[in-house]
């Protein structure tokens, strides 16, 4: 029965939790999205998947895959459309090159851990993950796939696809993002730098 009990309480704690910061969002979208109605800005997304995470680790009644399936919901309400506009980004030549790329390149996987994400970039692409992927996580996986192909066509030699080769430097400008705009903006460049005048984002000059 106290297991119970507290299970409950946690539940209704979450609940709170998330209805206050809801709350918040709507209020803010008011102000920065005013004339896109239903969508909460990309600024509010990081703090809601941080309180999301917190709660997670409240109690056993609350485990982390609910609280990104959550996380996720108001990604996908988010301004990434916005975004891909912004960017230049063509959602459809995106999955058209990863296909392409796939062909060869199916086995090369992300780097990043899901698990139990601490980094704010991971737990912004580890949520665009869950259920259907959205841009962002799209765009790091064709990132993923270009960067092996670039180290393939450089070398002449074949890699282990399971355990790739890793760019440091460009892993910790990625690492160091804390929201979605900054990662559209390191993934373009790198993807760019990968694979030249093949890559479906626009050069930048």
């Amino acid at each position: 029965m106290p297991q119970i009990v507290t299970a409950s309480f946690r539940g209704t704690v979450f609940i709170r939790h998330f209805q206050s910061f809801a709350a918040t969002a709507r209020h803010g979208a008011k102000a920065v999205t005013a004339n896109v109605p239903g969508q909460v800005p990309p600024t509010l997304t990081l703090p809601l998947i941080r309180l999301l995470l917190r709660l997670s680790h409240a109690g056993k009644a609350l485990s982390m895959r609910p609280c990104l399936t959550v996380a996720l919901g108001l990604i996908a309400t988010s301004g990434l459309p916005q975004l891909a506009r912004a960017q230049g980004v063509d959602l459809d030549a995106v999955e058209a090159r990863i296909a392409e790329l796939e062909r060869r390149y199916a086995l090369v996987l992300s780097d990043i851990a899901c698990d139990a994400p601490t980094r704010p970039a991971h737990q912004i692409l580890c949520a665009s993950a869950e259920n259907q992927p959205t841009l962002i996580w799209r765009m790091g996986r064709l990132d993923d796939l270009a960067w092996v192909y670039a180290v393939e066509n450089a070398t002449g030699q074949q890699v282990d696809l399971a355990n790739p080769p890793r760019d440091a430097e460009f892993i910790a400008r990625r690492d160091a993002c804390e929201d979605e705009a900054c990662l559209a903006a390191v993934l373009i460049e790198h993807t760019n730098s990968s694979l030249g005048g093949t890559s479906p984002y626009p050069q930048q000059p």
